[in-house]
């Protein structure tokens, strides 16, 4: 989720949904920018993290996520949440869609309901402090489909400044309209305590994130690919979490450090060490939504939307 558009990710993923040249003013575009199309040659772990349209009969790309295990997907806690709701969203009203390159032609693809969904005790909307959550699938990825592949955790957390790393997703090109294809770009990792300055006065960048991206701008990840995977050396090392506007020169894309939340990420029912202090609080698993609060313009946005 990029920063200006915080609270509108459902109404650009519904945008999406309808159309694919659909053009979006500045501030609010949601793009990988100067990115390249991706083929079956590049990652098979990236999956399309999708929300049922209230009629129950079409799907939408809201989030990207990767394939950690046969049944389980990791993405950012904020593509759970429901900003215009303020609560988690309901996972029996989305699914996870594998094996696809297309953001809406979902030919030889898999998809599957979501039986649990485990987001970071820590994690807080606000300011993406432990932006990390773990989807249990209801079924498990079929061992002779070669459309998907799992990808390792990376467990390095210190990845060495000017590594070349790279960003997939969906979403709005640097043309301004949407790409109906997968989408890749290479970022390199930025210096932790460069970024914290860049930053600061705008957003703590904390001990459980990882920057990465071109201080001059250019190349980045965006909005529309919150949760999708930073790839270093064929490994997960970051999960697309935030940034200031889209390429901007200064401020590289932040991410979620997979390394520094390994461990639970491999038992998501205890609590992170990452950026939650080590305490010893259990994580928040679900199946069905809870806190109920409207923001009444936000909410007005989409129902019109929705028609």
């Amino acid at each position: 989720m990029w920063l200006q558009t915080q609270g509108v990710l459902g109404f650009l993923s519904l945008l999406q949904y309808f159309t694919s040249t659909y053009s979006l003013p500045a501030d609010l575009e949601s793009r990988i920018v100067n990115g390249t199309v991706v083929t079956w040659d590049n990652p098979r772990w990236q999956v399309s993290l999708r929300q049922k349209t209230r009629d129950g009969k079409e799907t939408y790309h809201l989030c990207g996520g990767s394939l950690i295990s046969p049944n389980q997907v990791l993405t950012a806690s904020h593509c759970m949440y429901d900003y215009a709701y303020l609560k988690y969203r309901n996972p029996k009203k989305m699914i996870v869609s594998v094996g696809s390159l297309h953001i809406s032609k979902q030919i030889d693809a898999l998809n599957f309901t979501i039986r649990e969904v485990y987001t970071a005790p820590g994690f807080d909307p606000d300011t993406f402090k432990d932006d990390v959550a773990v989807l249990v699938l209801n079924q498990s990825i079929p061992e002779n489909y070669t459309r998907a592949m799992e990808i390792e955790l990376n467990e390095d957390p210190q990845i060495p400044i000017g590594t070349k790393c790279t960003v997939t997703g969906w979403g709005v090109t640097e043309n301004r309209t949407f790409s109906a294809n997968l989408r890749i770009v290479e970022v390199p990792i930025v210096n932790h305590t460069i970024c914290a300055q860049n930053y600061k006065g705008k957003w703590k960048i904390m001990d459980g994130m990882l920057c990465a991206g071109y201080l001059e701008g250019e190349r980045d990840a965006c909005n529309g690919d919150s949760g999708g995977p930073l790839v270093c050396d064929n490994k997960v090392a970051g999960i697309v979490s935030f940034g200031e506007e889209c390429a901007m020169a200064k401020y590289p894309g932040v991410y979620t450090n997979v390394a520094k939340y390994v461990k639970w990420i491999r038992n998501p029912t205890t609590s992170p060490k990452g950026n939650d202090g080590g305490k010893n609080s259990a994580s928040v698993g679900y199946s069905e939504s809870s806190i109920f609060v409207i923001i009444p313009w936000l909410s007005f946005i989409l129902k019109i939307a929705m028609i």
